[in-house]
């Protein structure tokens, strides 16, 4: 059996030249931080290691991220904006691998946009995409191109972006591989041999406006920097299309040693029409003092109108389709069983009994796996609006998993998703939707396992249908997994609904007795992929009569015998105001690595054990791992 943790990460290569070059960056890097106002260090763990953040600014101000540039680590970014730290609340991630940084060293690799991956973990970890807006973003050189990948990765963390000498982020797809410009790498090996201040000047020459107030660039590639990561991108026009709907500032200097400037507006303008994008004419990679204020300025100018649009987008009210779209899921059900009770009741009225015949003929009526066009739109909008409303955020162990290695390549799968926890609802379970956007493919080509009784209600039995629901019969799901399409379902299922701490922060999987989806796995050969759900169990409260309250009227174990009788556990839910809308509290739902398991017809139970055990301890992992990131570190999971 494959062991279900995930692999650490590739260890780069030795990044400090030398012992004591390392500790003066260290030094250096303090006192730089001792300049700044309000100084505050976080540390963000993630997939890929910690990070360390540095923040800054008041504590009340909206919130801006910062991402700096190759060889000037956050402290030295934040001095060279002073005006941001006075008028927002600052954010500056240490990109790893980068001179004096903080954060644990990574290899991040560009084809699999893990800057993207790291950095979306990171303001994810600060909290950042907890409320109603998420952060503008400003990005400087090597930032710029980490915040382009972002945007690939996880555009709703932005909600406006700032994109100051992008370089080569803007530059077409060429296919050749990226090389430091000749100007640079010959200064540089001639500093390297000769620290003089003639040999200093003619390093930075190239890309400085004014070299000898260049911020300690050169210091800190003599100390430290034996040898440069490999820069996110090229981006493509479909990726950086990502950022299309939100405000966009590129400011590309004239002389740019790393790009052509004139080229980058270009294409900033053909991608991002509704862009401001300025060339600055004379000024070189790293402006100069003058050059550094207008520029600062036009970029608070535009961060501002980003922030006061936001607050005023966030402010309104949502229309009557979006509360629609998002409430037809929960309301719906409701709905169409009090629709049925009443025309019962008034079945010998005319009106009563032509409703109850309506009602029952639609139960007759055929499923199609396609829906209509209208309702194709009506669901993808409401899974949108559904992500949005919490909002949820998807974090994968490994999403290489699930997408094809090669373009044109059939996508592996399918899999069997065992997602916790079931709560009230499993909301969380949307992202999984065949009209969900961002999933990768073979996760997206899935059915989510349900209730039978779902297909009972009149109308919503065709719309949870085409959202990609099916019955929770094991016929059914042996058929789906035939067909190639990945299941979703919840191992604990109704009897998870029995033993739910009302206890906040205290999450339950019922999962030591439940074999079924196991052998549905082998049975199928199709690998297990363990996720679970931060927050969702905070949607609702409930109340159980005779497990909650009144307890000692009836023995738990007759109530046990009589919820497994009945198909689901009695209870009373309610969310925002006794509603049946639910809390906005923010969802992150983590996707461990597959578990592979033997395809066999008929497994032992050794075997199904063996394979369970793998999975409640894969659970248990991502739990652990990312509990702290997604905003519940003192959270605790019990596993029945």
């Amino acid at each position: 059996m494959a062991d279900a943790e995930p692999a650490p990460p590739a260890p780069p290569p030795e990044l400090y030249s030398s012992a004591a070059g390392e500790a003066a960056l260290r030094q250096l890097y303090v006192s730089t931080l001792i300049d700044l106002s309000f100084p505050e260090e976080r540390l963000v763990p993630t997939s890929f290691g910690t990070g360390s953040v540095v923040v800054c600014g008041p504590s009340d101000a909206p919130p801006l991220v910062v991402w700096h540039g190759t060889a000037a680590p956050a402290p030295d970014m934040l001095l060279e904006v002073p005006q941001l730290v006075e008028r927002f609340r600052v954010y500056a991630p240490d990109i790893p691998c980068q001179a004096g940084s903080r954060s644990d060293p990574a290899l991040l690799d560009p084809a699999t946009h893990a800057y993207g991956r790291w950095a979306a973990e990171v303001v994810l970890g600060l909290g950042l995409l907890r409320g109603t807006r998420p952060p503008v973003h400003v990005g400087v050189s090597l930032g710029a191109l980490v915040l382009l990948d972002l945007a690939v990765v996880k555009p709703e963390a932005i909600c406006g972006a700032a994109l100051l000498s992008p370089g080569m982020g803007l530059e077409p797809v060429t296919g050749q591989k990226r090389r430091m410009p000749w100007q640079l790498a010959l200064g540089f090996a001639l500093y390297r041999w000769l620290p003089c201040a003639p040999a200093a000047w003619l390093a930075l020459a190239p890309m400085c406006d004014e070299p000898r107030r260049a911020p300690p660039v050169l210091d800190n590639v003599k100390l430290a920097i034996s040898y440069f990561p490999d820069a996110p991108g090229p981006f493509t026009d479909e990726q950086l299309r990502c950022l299309a709907g939100v405000p966009v500032l590129v400011e590309a200097p004239e002389h740019d040693v790393f790009g052509s400037a004139q080229a980058a507006v270009e294409r900033a303008r053909a991608v991002w029409p509704d862009c401001e994008a300025v060339l600055v004419r004379g000024a070189k990679h790293m402006p100069g003092g003058r050059g550094m204020r207008e520029t600062n300025e036009r970029m608070i100018k535009a961060l501002e109108r980003t922030t006061m649009a936001t607050k005023r987008a966030a402010n309104r009210r949502r229309s009557l389709l979006s509360y629609l779209a998002l409430a037809w899921g929960i309301g719906g059900f409701l709905l169409s069983v009090f629709s049925l009770l009443v025309c019962a009741l008034n079945v010998h009225r005319p009106a009563g009994a032509a409703g109850l015949a309506l009602l029952l003929g639609s139960v007759l009526l055929p499923l199609h796996p396609t829906p209509p066009r209208w309702a194709a739109r009506f669901l993808a909008r409401s899974v949108a609006e559904l992500r949005a409303y919490f909002p949820i955020n998807v974090i994968y162990e490994d999403e290489a998993a699930f997408a094809s290695n090669k373009p044109g390549s059939p996508t592996p799968g399918p899999f069997v998703v065992g997602y916790e926890p079931h709560s009230v609802l499993p909301l969380g379970m949307c992202v999984f939707s065949p009209h969900a956007r961002d999933t990768p493919p073979s996760l997206s080509r899935s059915v989510i396992a349900a209730t039978s009784t779902l297909f009972l209600a009149p109308g919503m039995r065709h719309m949870c249908y085409w959202l990609g629901c099916r019955s929770a019969s094991r016929q059914v799901l042996q058929q789906s997994l035939a067909e190639g399409s990945t299941v979703v379902l919840c191992p604990g299922g109704v009897a998870e609904c029995f033993e739910m701490d009302p206890r906040q922060g205290h999450e339950v999987a019922f999962l030591r007795s439940r074999t079924g989806f196991v052998r549905l796995a082998m049975q199928a050969g199709a690998p297990i992929v363990p996720a679970f759900a931060f927050g969702q169990t905070a949607h609702y409260s409930w109340w159980r009569p005779f497990i909650d309250w009144p307890k000692q009227l009836v023995p738990r174990g007759a109530m046990g015998s009589f919820v497994r009788r009945i198909g689901y556990v009695p209870m009373l839910a309610w969310g925002i105001l006794g509603s049946a809308l639910p809390r906005q509290v923010p969802m992150t739902i983590a996707v461990g690595r597959p578990i592979p398991v033997p395809h066999t017809a008929n497994p032992s139970k050794a075997e199904v054990q063996a394979t369970l055990d793998a999975y409640i301890a894969a659970l248990q992992g991502i739990f652990e791992r990312h509990k702290a990131a997604a905003g519940h570190a003192h959270d605790t999971l019990t596993v029945l």
